[in-house]
Parts: structure tokens; C-alpha cells; sequence
């Protein structure tokens, strides 16, 4: 029973953190222009002072954690193996500053996530360097934000079906998200984040 007060309480929280009042592309995606320009992954948000800030604030709220613990769940919530992930054009990423892949896109795959209606676009690369490291498909979600919350984007990747990423029970806590720094005050960012400390709070299981 507590499993699934916690799952359905992650549901619920990361719901209002991932989709709530998201302004998505309306466009129709055939490629990845809509991803274009560097992003990076959220995690970069959370090192140095901001970081330790932040989750000091929501570690108040989080019984039994304090802010290194709750940097270890968000940071795995949010992983992803690159540092840098470039869109040089709709079908060139660039990993890590070094590494080109060409990718083509496949489709749209309509899918649900607790009570929520979610869209992944899914594209495919059959380029070495990216069957060698997990890249062979990449589930996108366009860049939206959450009322005045910086501009980001959900992904998943792997070589698995898209079926599996996107569904699969073992991947449905993961959600590497991306930024473009170029358009983000990240100190605004994790400020506002710690306006809602306490409901992210409610993300982390409860400590046996």
C-alpha cells in the first residue's frame, strides 16, 4: 500500500512538473529543427552554490533527507550520459561537443503516463558511434514551460524498441530533461524552483 501511495503521489507531483500547463509546439515535427541549438541536460542546474541551495530548501520538507541525498534523487531522476546534446540541423546531433550522429525522424507515438495523454516524436539512427552508446532512438517532447518556468524538454534514448521507452515500467521515473542556455537565466531557474520546495518535496519516497 505505502508503494503505491508514493507511486501515485510521484505520478501526481511529477505530473504537475512535467506537463502542467505546458504550451507545446503546434507544428507538425518531421525532423529535429524544434531541438536545434545546444541543450544540456538539467542536471547542469544543480552544481555549486545553486544546487546546494536548492536542495537544502527541499530537503526541509523531506523527512529523513538532507540536501546531498535529495541532489542523488534528482539527479537521477533527471540523468543523462552526455553533458552537451547540440541539434546542428533536422537531422544532425552533435553529443559532447565531438560525437556526430545522423538521425531521420519515424513518427509520433501517442501514449499515456498515469491519467496523462503524452506525445513522444521518435527518431532513429543507425550511425555506429550511436548503436555503441545507447543512441539509437531518441523519444523527444517539444520545449513548453510552466507558466513564468523556463523553457525545457523531456527526452528518452536507448537501444531499445520505442515501445519500451516509452512505457516500460523500469524507465517511468526516468525523465532527462533539457534547457538551452542560451535562452535561460539559470539562476532565475533554480529560484524558481525553490519557490515550490515543498511540493517537490513530495516526490521523494518515504525513508524506511
Amino acid at each position: 500500500m505505502k508503494k503505491f501511495i508514493c507511486t501515485a503521489l510521484l505520478i501526481s507531483v511529477l505530473a504537475f512538473v512535467l506537463f502542467a500547463s505546458a504550451t507545446e509546439a503546434t507544428e507538425a515535427v518531421s525532423d529535429l529543427t524544434p531541438w536545434q541549438g545546444v541543450n544540456l541536460p538539467m542536471t547542469a542546474l544543480f552544481t555549486g552554490e545553486k544546487g546546494d541551495m536548492l536542495f537544502t530548501e527541499i530537503a526541509k520538507y523531506a523527512k529523513g533527507y538532507d540536501k546531498d541525498m535529495v541532489r542523488e534523487y534528482f539527479n537521477d531522476m533527471y540523468y543523462t550520459k552526455f553533458e552537451k546534446f547540440e541539434v546542428v540541423d533536422g537531422n544532425t546531433v552533435v553529443y559532447d561537443g565531438s560525437n556526430e550522429v545522423s538521425y531521420f525522424y519515424v513518427g509520433k507515438l501517442d501514449t499515456t503516463w498515469g491519467e496523462y495523454s503524452i506525445s513522444w516524436y521518435i527518431f532513429k539512427s543507425n550511425d555506429e558511434y550511436a548503436l555503441n552508446n545507447g543512441y539509437k532512438y531518441l523519444l523527444m517532447m517539444p520545449y513548453h514551460g510552466h507558466g513564468e518556468g523556463m523553457a525545457h524538454c523531456h527526452m528518452r534514448y536507448g537501444n531499445e524498441n520505442f515501445d519500451f521507452l516509452s512505457t516500460d515500467p523500469s524507465v517511468q521515473n526516468s525523465w532527462p530533461t533539457l534547457y538551452q542556455p542560451e535562452n535561460t537565466d539559470e539562476e532565475k531557474a533554480v529560484f524558481d524552483m525553490m519557490k515550490t520546495a515543498k511540493m517537490q518535496a513530495t516526490m521523494l519516497p518515504a525513508l524506511k
